[in-house]
């Protein structure tokens, strides 16, 4: 399998975690491209999964970053071609943007561990399958999104409504990050500084979110999303 990355950011803040390690593990190809750079995106016939990444931009800040337009129109047709795509956080975002929804600014940042309530369609789909409902994964976001027309909604929690949807069973995007490794945490927090860590009730400490345990459990449920999504493209 080739796998394609997009970023948007030094790979302390924003990189591969658990995914790199996966693709490791079964000797896939990765490649990247960091948008925030404007490097070039690749053909349709260069990959056969493509993974985009979150970053510190919104997906609705086009006059700040105008890259992103270009961004979501790329996503958008490589989702029109039947590629399987996985979008993560501002990935998510994009996914939603591009394919007709709306990504804004949400009501409340949310940081740390907070559980994910998967809804029928999103525990019967067969890119969860094994993901654990009701567990907790590392959350690290101030906006939202709507859903496009074409998608399903498939999980939600206390603090925000659209947490993951899927388009087909081709493509699921994730507002949290199960991705996650201690390295990216660390580096997100002190990115930011401990002022983003302020003025929301969905806001943990940095001990509540430096938990080795959270790492461990969060990494078995992106293995289980990745083998998914190579066993769909196995079919």
């Amino acid at each position: 399998m080739r796998v394609h990355v997009l970023q948007h950011g030094k790979s302390e803040l924003v990189g591969m975690g658990t995914i790199k390690e996966w693709a490791n593990d079964k000797n896939y190809e990765v490649k990247t491209t960091r948008v925030d750079l404007k490097e070039a995106y690749p053909h349709a016939n260069e990959f056969d999964f493509l993974i985009v990444l979150g970053g510190v931009q919104g997906a609705y800040q086009e006059n700040e970053y105008p890259w992103l337009k270009k961004e979501k129109m790329w996503i958008r047709s490589m989702i029109e071609q039947q590629k399987f795509v996985l979008g993560i956080c501002l990935g998510a975002q994009l996914i939603a943007d591009g394919m007709g929804g709306k990504a804004n600014k949400h009501s409340y940042k949310e940081v740390g561990w907070w559980p994910i309530a998967f809804n029928e369609k999103g525990i019967k789909h067969p890119l969860l399958k094994n993901v654990a409902n009701h567990q907790e994964f590392y959350q690290f976001h101030q906006d939202t999104f709507t859903l496009p027309n074409d998608a399903e909604h498939l999980a939600q929690n206390n603090a925000c409504e659209n947490q993951a949807f899927a388009i087909g069973e081709h493509v699921l995007a994730l507002q949290f990050h199960p991705e996650i490794i201690k390295e990216n945490a660390i580096c997100m927090v002190e990115d930011l500084g401990e002022t983003f860590l302020e003025d929301s009730p969905f806001i943990q400490n940095s001990e509540q979110i430096f938990r080795d345990d959270k790492f461990n459990d969060t990494s078995y449920s992106m293995y289980h999303i990745l083998n998914n999504f190579e066993m769909r493209m196995a079919l």
